[in-house]
């Protein structure tokens, strides 16, 4: 993502390439790290309740063996994510 943000943010905020190298650091990998990590904890914790749901409505099609209903790895992984991500934003913005 620092790739693309490097390519495009000069477009869309018309700042120099050299300001958009400044803010690598500073701004791009945090945000995209943060960002990847919510992204990641909300796709655990609502990947299996929308794929049931949708087989529950032949959406989609039912697989050839029973799948699990619950996995306690992911859902605590997922919270753990998101937990973390919401703890790095409220620490940069001064809050904790």
């Amino acid at each position: 993502m620092v790739l693309w943000n490097y390519i495009i943010t000069p477009y869309y905020m018309g700042i120099p390439r050299q300001a958009v190298v400044d803010l690598i650091v500073p701004a791009l990998i945090p945000f995209n790290v943060i960002k990847a990590s919510l992204n990641a904890g909300l796709t655990m914790l609502l990947y299996k309740p929308v794929v049931m749901s949708l087989r529950k409505t032949n959406l989609l099609e039912q697989p050839a063996r029973p799948a699990r209903k619950f996995n306690p790895g992911m859902i605590i992984l997922g919270l753990f994510l998101v937990a973390t991500s919401v703890l790095v934003i409220l620490v940069l913005q001064g809050i904790i």
